[in-house]
């Protein structure tokens, strides 16, 4: 069973950082399931410039879970690869 973000994100932005290189997202993204993160995504990917993201699971290069959009959450797969950074 998909686990489904039990709150609304927390009210705020973050700032931009980096908390891994591109290289080390994957390792990385695994520890943050179930956990709130913000997401920036490469320009050019059909996304906004960055939206917090609750992810659930990895599967064959993309990030499983759900996007905060229009004050709700919405089942979405992100490849990897478009991910520049999160926080």
């Amino acid at each position: 069973m998909i686990a489904y973000p039990p709150s609304a994100p927390p009210a705020i932005t973050p700032e931009s950082c980096t908390v891994c290189s591109r290289k080390q997202i994957p390792a990385v993204l695994s520890d943050y399931l179930r956990t709130y993160i913000y997401v920036w995504i490469e320009r050019g990917h059909g996304f906004t410039q960055g939206f917090w993201m609750y992810p659930t699971g990895l599967s064959r290069g993309v990030a499983l879970g759900y996007l905060w959009h229009n004050r709700r959450w919405h089942y979405v797969r992100v490849d990897i690869n478009y991910i520049d950074r999160f926080f």
